[in-house]
């Protein structure tokens, strides 16, 4: 019980300790170069500027609708810690005020989308939203967890940049998707960039060396499997690694070393944990790989 009420506090922490880095970004930066970056936020922003009323009150009052809907689809805690940062939020850019440092509208769209995007992730990272689109997005996310949650904003948020270039004209909507895209990139690192790498998929008769070199010279754990070539009916060995992004390099080398005609697939792999990346890795053991034995013909 006392781990989760801790728990719980962290969370709030790190929920208002991210409101207040985004009311930075639109106080400073994004609302006094009337940039609307998608959101119940920017959706608040051009209702402020074509009628007056606070940007603050105007998004809680839209949020109403979404907690409605989230509360039955999310459950309660999320939802909670959601309205916690909502009202915050609502607060935040109606009390708190910065004063505005640049006239230029690039410079407010690349750092109003650096900070807001610093404050997005540490909200997502507590497993919560800033409500809005933010909601809907996590929703969808949930329902298509392939999809980065980052991205699915994106794609909602869209709309409302649609909108403001209506309202306003289409150069300061051209900057929202600037804020928009700044934004995601990186709210999408702190959510999973801390602990991306990348996966290497290696077809080489080569294998062994290819193996041993990056087990004896990195430290690297390598698994090995048996499969066919459609193509030429031929067995092949593909060899399977991750490793971290510094060490993308390092490996190709390795792999062209041996064979510069290797198939070499490299991905991004996201979350990764596990010996090397979560925790220490052991010295790893040499053990060939070797085929399965073939039944006589």
């Amino acid at each position: 019980m006392r781990e989760r009420t801790r728990d719980w506090l962290r969370k709030c922490l790190t929920i208002a300790l991210g409101v207040l880095v985004m009311s930075v970004a639109y106080n400073m930066f994004l609302v006094p170069a009337k940039i609307a970056p998608g959101g119940v936020s920017g959706a608040a922003t051009i209702v402020y500027y074509l009628t007056g009323l606070p940007i603050g009150a105007v998004s809680l009052a839209m949020n109403v609708p979404l907690f409605i809907l989230g509360w039955r689809q999310e459950g309660r805690d999320f939802i909670v810690r959601t309205l916690l940062s909502t009202v915050l939020l609502s607060l935040a850019l109606d009390t708190l005020k910065f004063p505005r440092i640049t006239e230029d509208p690039m410079l407010s769209a690349l750092f109003g989308g650096v900070i807001l995007g610093l404050g997005l992730g540490l909200v997502f990272m507590s497993d919560a939203t800033t409500g809005g689109t933010d909601l809907a997005a996590k929703m969808i996310q949930r329902r298509l967890p392939r999809l980065s949650m980052a991205w699915v904003l994106f794609g909602l948020d869209m709309i409302v940049t649609i909108a403001a270039m209506i309202a306003f004209s289409p150069e300061e909507g051209l900057y929202a998707l600037i804020t928009i895209y700044v934004g995601t990139k990186i709210a999408d690192f702190m959510l999973e960039g801390m602990r991306s790498a990348r996966a290497f998929t290696v077809v080489s008769p080569h294998h062994e060396a290819i193996a041993r070199r990056v087990m004896i010279e990195m430290n690297r754990g390598v698994t090995c499997w048996n499969a066919t070539g459609m193509y030429s009916g031929q067995e092949v060995t593909v060899l399977y690694c991750v490793v971290s992004n510094r060490e993308v390099t390092r490996v190709k080398h390795i792999i062209l070393s041996e064979d510069k005609n290797a198939f070499i697939v490299i991905a991004d792999a996201h979350e990764v944990g596990g010996e090397g990346f979560t925790f220490n890795r052991p010295t790893i053991p040499l053990l060939p790989c070797k085929r399965k034995p073939q039944a006589p013909s």
